[in-house]
């Protein structure tokens, strides 16, 4: 957690973003890793925001993982949502179900119905 700051959750030190853990009004201060951001809206639990400023094109990074990139700048403090990022970040593919790895025919039962 961003040192003595019990609003907000940063797990690791690379993240670029942080998750209020307490509702955040407009115009709070919240202190991460001894920069002071000021809070340009209220923020909900749950809600993530730059913890610096982030450019266009710029991974997002929460937990130590990529979560997608910003599609504008984004200041320090602003919320980060759909208008300003995207999800491009590639998803591990499911593993094949247990039938489709031994080469077996799969279907669902309204198959036979159709």
């Amino acid at each position: 957690m961003a040192e003595g700051e019990s609003r907000i959750l940063q797990l690791a030190p690379g993240d670029n973003v942080a998750v209020a853990i307490r509702e955040i009004e407009a115009g709070d201060v919240v202190k991460i890793h001894g920069r002071e951001i000021p809070m340009p809206q209220t923020l909900q639990v749950g809600h993530k925001f730059a913890a610096r400023r982030i450019e266009a094109g710029e991974t997002i990074v929460k937990y130590g993982t990529p979560i997608g990139r910003a599609t504008i700048d984004i200041a320090a403090g602003e919320h980060l949502h759909a208008q300003n990022t995207v999800d491009d970040v590639p998803k591990p593919k499911a593993a094949p179900r247990a039938a489709e790895a031994d080469g077996q025919e799969t279907h669902s039962p309204t198959d036979d119905q159709a």
